[in-house]
């Protein structure tokens, strides 16, 4: 009986610990994915890059479905994206970004990516490109 009874307590016990594990690691976090880990709702969608109100000046904007920490890095190189551009519009963490990127040549390229909650994102997995010319 004494051996039966040690085989029922560890199988509950197993579920339990396995339960709670799980609990605890998925606590807060929207969008679970088990096997990625990924928190969904802070993928921008909506971008949108347009002329600033300023001259020399752009404005890009997005949307996350949740209160997400975003930035943009930005530059004139593709593999040089050494400057990086701020939302001072809204709060820290917010639904709605919207960065302004000032005194821009108008003949030259940019390359941007957006920073959401520490992941970068571009376009098919490369950096978005834009040229006050083209706007």
């Amino acid at each position: 009986m004494s051996k039966k009874l040690f085989i029922i307590t560890a199988i509950v016990s197993f579920f339990v610990v396995v339960i709670s594990t799980g609990i605890i690691l998925t606590k807060g976090v929207s969008s679970f994915d088990i096997l990625s880990y990924i928190k969904r709702d802070c993928v921008p969608y909506n971008v949108f890059v347009s002329k600033g109100e300023a001259e020399y000046s752009v404005e890009i904007s997005w949307a996350t479905k949740a209160k997400c920490v975003g930035f943009i890095i930005y530059g004139n190189e593709r593999e040089n994206l050494n400057f990086v551009g701020v939302d001072l519009k809204n709060s820290v963490k917010s639904k709605e970004h919207s960065v302004v990127l000032e005194k821009l040549v108008s003949s030259d390229k940019y390359y941007f990516l957006i920073n959401s909650e520490e992941k970068s994102y571009g376009f098919n997995g490369s950096q978005i490109e834009f040229s006050l010319g083209n706007l």
